[in-house]
């Protein structure tokens, strides 16, 4: 049988007592497809089973590296200032994805490096076998494009790989450093939609005080102790305070809906905001402005 026909027939062509299989090289071109994927793969949740045989048996706390105690108070509906920092980390789904992404990215790379090795091993098999059979020229002409694609692309994934698991710790230190910067961002919020609450009550306040102000003057102008500028003075007062009320409750509704989906809650749930937490007396007891003078 000539070597044409063998390349025609490549799926069941016995050389050796083995067989060409050139849909094994293919792999070359999932190798590269699986390399796109591990840069855009996208997923996100927290822990919710075991990752590996260590972690059997571990509870939905453990898995996601808290207390049981720690953990009851991050899956209630109760968002306290001190959980941020732990509530962005773990269910923030912007960060989720991120660090996902990551884990995703490395694995799927360390992956397509152990296929690129399997597929040169076929194909240097392959090679070795035409070359028994049919000697070196025609293994160099029939198999040999294919051996040569084949490790440019392991040599192309193992150039990434070490490229990426090189730059790991920098990674994951841009990663930590951008966590910050949302559980800042959460922290801002927060503190914002807690002035807000504390401004709509005192401007709620002020619409009942014009609201009777405004009911006062109606009655008076009906004994004639009022004029009709009075009612509507007071009218245009009510009306001013109740738009500005209206104003603050949007606005109190949009921090609410940012605030706990950025905390991982979806944006329809009851969730109990907490206060903002009081200055620390201890600290501020501890303050010494001559040694953080000598500091400067």
């Amino acid at each position: 049988m000539s070597i044409t026909e063998i390349m025609a027939n490549p799926e069941s062509t016995p050389i050796n007592g083995a067989q060409i299989t050139l849909k094994r090289i293919v792999k070359i071109l999932a190798v590269r497809a699986a390399l796109a994927l591990s840069m855009s793969s996208v997923s996100w949740a927290y822990v919710t089973e075991p990752q590996g045989p260590g972690e059997v048996g571990m509870s939905q706390a453990e898995l996601n590296g808290y207390s049981e105690e720690e953990w009851a108070h991050l899956m209630d509906n109760n968002l306290e200032y001190s959980e941020i920092p732990a509530l962005v980390h773990t269910f923030n789904s912007t960060m989720e994805n991120a660090w996902k992404s990551f884990d995703d990215g490395v694995a799927t790379l360390q992956q397509s490096k152990d296929t690129a090795k399997d597929v040169v091993d076929e194909v240097q098999e392959t090679y070795d076998q035409v070359k028994e059979a049919y000697g070196k020229e025609a293994a160099d002409t029939q198999v040999g494009p294919f051996l040569a694609q084949a490790k440019a692309t392991q040599s192309a994934v193992n150039k990434t790989y070490k490229n990426m698991t090189k730059d790991t710790s920098s990674a994951i230190g841009g990663l930590e450093f951008a966590e910050k910067q949302v559980a800042s961002a959460v922290e801002q919020i927060f503190v914002g939609y807690r002035t807000i609450v504390s401004q709509k009550a005192m401007l709620t306040s002020l619409v009942n005080l014009y609201q009777e102000s405004y009911s006062a003057n109606v009655a008076l102008l009906s004994q004639g102790m009022a004029t009709s500028t009075d009612v509507l003075s007071a009218h245009k007062d009510l009306l001013s305070a109740q738009s500005s009320l209206a104003s603050l409750e949007a606005t109190e509704h949009q921090l609410y809906r940012q605030l706990i989906t950025m905390c991982g809650w979806q944006p329809d749930a009851s969730v109990t905001i907490g206060d903002v937490p009081g200055p620390d007396m201890n600290l501020i007891a501890a303050y010494n402005p001559d040694a953080d003078m000598v500091r400067a």
